[in-house]
């Protein structure tokens, strides 16, 4: 059932766990079916028993590695010994107390996991009834916690939270003479009423604007920023340009020289890595139109990039119908869930329902909604009528994650036309980092 570095293993196992469900194990797969003992208390490794020798994990690790294991302990310690072998590398592997309950006979049971693809069913159901237990106790644990009393994010993601609301309040503030007033909106203004910043697992930013402030919003950017694209050559362009400089300079500074120049500029750089003395143009910064949201995408020197988005929010006539309107989201959305793969036929249907929308739409009114190429109206929920101006304006100036930003007026009321329930957990993404290396974030390896 596999070879190992030392010789021929094909028919035995090695039994992981030599407790007392160990000595059970043992005596139904007979002593002939058993290589070796393996057990995680190193006191006991190499030392014999039933006949056999006790070898440490890292032994099995180093020699017995593609051979099959069956771990042979009780259901909670199996559960830390599966993953001590899938962190290291070792994927050959069952839990006795699984192959019980399905194999009463000694043959029977040697016969099937003899077989590969029947070792690999027998995992996967080991995986999937883990997930349901997993979710059973996610379950458990949303039922019963207050989610406004969950701590703040630490490590690398807080470090990217407040990274992200630093270089927000930066942009708008290179932003002041277009005189717009984005605010906080999505996540983003949930978190600042539940959490009193981010939401713990949150890593983005949302804002929406009124829609004339969107649209002078875009046209600058496109006219002073690069796009994506533009960008992404420009960088490339002067890689290029830098390396090979390097290469016809040679190597001109010592390596104490070379460590005394960077630890120089260290002392010299913000938070962010910018040079303190340096005034950052817009070379940082490019847009990019999603078609239903634009994006200004803010980079750093550690090759860091941090997407801002906004959507656009329509003033609607006094005898619009909510219900008319909600037949165009309806149909937009399934045109552009049709036309996946061809960003000409999306960007052709987001086109056709703003001009479908204008007549919809008036320079004020008492009303205000999504405009029809915002993303929030593609969500499956939705409250049921149009947003009075007075829950969004006069906007309110608040502090968020150290910084000033714009919410609506009544940001209570405006946040359950985002969310159908604010005040509960959400479903399996809970505590998942969305957007921005999620694992490795959550990790700290970033």
């Amino acid at each position: 059932m596999g070879r190992n570095r030392e010789g021929n293993m094909e028919n035995q196992v090695i039994l992981f766990g030599s407790g007392e469900i160990g000595t059970e194990a043992f005596t139904f797969f007979g002593g002939e079916s058993v290589a070796y003992f393996c057990d995680n208390d190193l006191d006991i490794a190499g030392t014999r028993k039933c006949g056999k020798r006790i070898i440490s994990f890292l032994e099995l690790k180093e020699k017995f590695r593609d051979s099959l294991v069956v771990i042979s302990a009780n259901r909670v310690n199996s559960d830390g010994i599966v993953r001590q072998c899938e962190e290291n590398g070792i994927r050959d592997y069952l839990v006795y107390e699984r192959l019980r309950e399905k194999f009463e006979k000694r043959e029977e049971l040697l016969s099937f996991i003899r077989e590969p693809s029947n070792r690999l069913q027998l995992k996967m159901e080991l995986y999937q009834d883990k997930v349901s237990e997993l979710r059973q106790e996610v379950g458990y644990f949303k039922s019963h916690a207050d989610i406004r009393a969950m701590k703040p994010a630490e490590g690398k993601l807080r470090e990217r939270q407040l990274r992200t609301a630093r270089a927000s309040a930066e942009l708008f503030s290179r932003l002041s003479h277009l005189q717009i007033k984005p605010y906080l909106t999505g996540g983003n203004l949930l978190g600042y009423m539940r959490h009193g910043g981010f939401i713990p697992w949150d890593d983005d930013i949302d804002f929406d604007l009124i829609r004339d402030e969107f649209e002078r919003l875009k046209t600058y950017c496109m006219a002073h920023m690069d796009s994506k694209q533009e960008f992404e050559a420009r960088k490339a362009k002067e890689a290029k340009k830098i390396s090979e400089a390097k290469e016809a300079k040679g190597p001109v500074e010592d390596k104490k020289s070379q460590e005394v120049k960077e630890n120089q500029e260290a002392e010299n750089k913000n938070a962010d890595g910018f040079l303190k003395s340096q005034e950052q143009g817009l070379e940082r910064y490019y847009w990019a139109d999603w078609l239903h949201h634009f994006q200004v995408n803010v980079t750093f020197p550690d090759g860091d990039s941090i997407g801002v988005d906004f959507f656009p929010i329509d003033y609607y006539g006094e005898d619009c119908s909510f219900n008319g309107f909600m037949d165009l989201v309806k149909g937009t959305k399934q045109e552009w869930e049709s036309a996946a793969g061809s960003a000409e036929k999306r960007a052709a249907c987001i086109q056709a329902a703003k001009r479908e929308n204008q007549k919809n739409t008036v320079k004020e009114s008492s009303r205000v909604y999504f405009g029809a190429d915002n993303l929030a109206n593609f969500r499956s929920y939705h409250r049921g009528g149009w947003i009075p101006k007075d829950v969004v304006f006069p906007l309110k100036q608040v502090l968020y994650e150290g910084e000033y930003f714009w919410v609506p007026n009544d940001a209570d009321e405006y946040v359950k036309y985002l969310f159908k329930t604010i005040w509960t957990f959400p479903g399996d993404n809970i505590a998942i980092p969305k957007h921005y290396q999620r694992h490795k974030l959550m990790d700290g390896d970033v």
